[in-house]
This record gives C-alpha cells, sequence and structure tokens, in this order.
C-alpha cells in the first residue's frame, strides 16, 4: 500500500497506531461538538454535505491499520506448521471474544455503535465481526485436512489428487469481476426498489442477502464452467 511503502509498519506498530487514533478520535466526538455536527447538522456547504466522509477517515484508516497489523500476524513470510494455524485460530476466537465483549460494555456505557460516526465501538464491532468470519473460514479450511476420504488419505488430499480446487468461487468471480460488479450494483438497487429494506427484520435481512449473494454466486460459478468470459482486453 502507499502509505506502507512510505512508513515501514510492523504488525505491533500498527496496531498500537489504530487504537491511538480511535481513542484519540472518541474523546473528540465525546468532549467537543463534532458529534452532533456529524449527526446533526444542516447540509450548507462542502464540508457539511460530505461531513460523514471527511471526519470517517479517522475511523476508517484505524480499520486499514488494524487490518494491516492483523494480516502481519495471520500470513507472515514462512510457512506455518498445523499446531500453529491452531494457534493461530485459538488467537482468534480469543480476539474477537474480548472485541464482542468491548463492544458491548461501551454500548452499555452510551457509547452506540454508529457507521455514520465511524467511532471507536464501530471500529471495534468490524475487527470483532471480521476476525469471527476469518475464524469461521480457517475452521472451514482446515476441516477437509482431518476428515478421512471415502477412498483413503483426507478429504483434502482426495481433492488433490482430481485436480479439484477449493477456491471455484473465487476463480468465478476473478473471471468477469467487472461484469458481476455491475450485475451486483443493479441488484442492490433492484433489491430496494422492491422491498422496504428500512423496515425489514432480522429475518427478512438474512434471506434477502443470503439469496443476493447465492444468486450472484450463481452465476459467476455458471459462466466459469461454462468457459465464458465477459470482457473485451
Amino acid at each position: 500500500s502507499i502509505v506502507g511503502s512510505i512508513l515501514p509498519l510492523t504488525a505491533s506498530r500498527a496496531a498500537a497506531a489504530a487504537l491511538l487514533m480511535s481513542v484519540v478520535y472518541q474523546v473528540i466526538l465525546r468532549a467537543t461538538s463534532l458529534q452532533e455536527f456529524i449527526l446533526e447538522a444542516p447540509r450548507v456547504d462542502l464540508l457539511s454535505a460530505n461531513r460523514e466522509g471527511v471526519f470517517g477517515c479517522v475511523g476508517y484508516s484505524a480499520l486499514f491499520l488494524s487490518g494491516t497489523a492483523l494480516g502481519g500476524v495471520l500470513f507472515p513470510p514462512e510457512p506455518r506448521s498445523a499446531r500453529r494455524w491452531g494457534q493461530v485460530a485459538l488467537a482468534l476466537a480469543a480476539g474477537a471474544g474480548t472485541l464482542w465483549i468491548a463492544v458491548a460494555v461501551l454500548q452499555s456505557q452510551g457509547l452506540v455503535v454508529s457507521r455514520r460516526l465511524v467511532n471507536l465501538p464501530y471500529v471495534l464491532w468490524n475487527l470483532a465481526y471480521n476476525m469471527t468470519i476469518l475464524l469461521c473460514f480457517l475452521v472451514a479450511e482446515a476441516v477437509p485436512h482431518f476428515v478421512a476420504a471415502p477412498n483413503q488419505g483426507t478429504l483434502a488430499s482426495a481433492r488433490r489428487s482430481v485436480g479439484g480446487g477449493g477456491d471455484m468461487v473465487c476463480d468465478a468471480v476473478n473471471r468477469n469481476q467487472l461484469f458481476l460488479f455491475l450485475v451486483a450494483n443493479l441488484s442492490t438497487g433492484a433489491v430496494n426498489l422492491m422491498l422496504p429494506t428500512l423496515r425489514a427484520s432480522n429475518a427478512q435481512a438474512f434471506v434477502t442477502v443470503a439469496a443476493y449473494g447465492a444468486a450472484l454466486s450463481t452465476i459467476a460459478l455458471v459462466l466459469h464452467v461454462r468457459g465464458i468470459t465477459l470482457k473485451f482486453w
């Protein structure tokens, strides 16, 4: 990244910088009228019309640095043994659990998660959510290496022996990224036109998002299996 090329960021430095930025920004939000300005001020000029994006850069920069720190821990230059990956899974579980507790404590004190503010609870919530998802992916990826195949070996070795890959969806999306991006955007607009998304229940929202993701994945996989590439360059 541009930041990484200018400033040599280790995982510990990135984590410390992210925490410092998030805490200082949260203190400023609470100690000044900045929070009220972002949430309630009329949009009368360029700054007020774009205040969420302008001031949210602080929180998103903290998220970027947090991701840099997490990536440095998860993806070191040297290969990892199965035991080390187990330790990583435990670290992810402990980290995610700690962050979920921190978010709950902050919210009990009146500091609610706000995407408009990109405040400290929002940063911690994003980290907790993404670490939880990464843990699920890690477990799902590890399972085939330990489950016995019907014939011999493990599911992972059997998959390799027949030339299969575990990342077909990724390959399918990468094959037609621009087309799928356009379809995804049009589909988002269609959903917003057909459904009262702001009044949807949790169950309705989950079903809608699941169907949305399944439909896009199906389109990507069908094009990939049929060898269709929709681009001209």
